[in-house]
């Protein structure tokens, strides 16, 4: 995972997150990452919520 960009936007900050991976193991990689792949999507979303929460406005 890197680590996120980060940019002055307007009055804010722009975050960009960008997330790669690949599960070893041949066959039982790819379904791994059909689970690990919606998961990610899900955590950095919770993530994005939580800071916009947390930021001061």
């Amino acid at each position: 995972m890197h680590a996120p960009d980060a940019a002055a936007s307007g009055a804010g900050t722009l975050m960009i997150d960008r997330v790669s991976f690949a599960a070893p193991f041949g066959p039982l990689g790819v379904i791994a990452e059909l689970v690990i792949g919606p998961y990610l999507h899900r955590l950095i979303e919770r993530r994005n919520e939580y800071l916009a929460a947390s930021s001061p406005e």
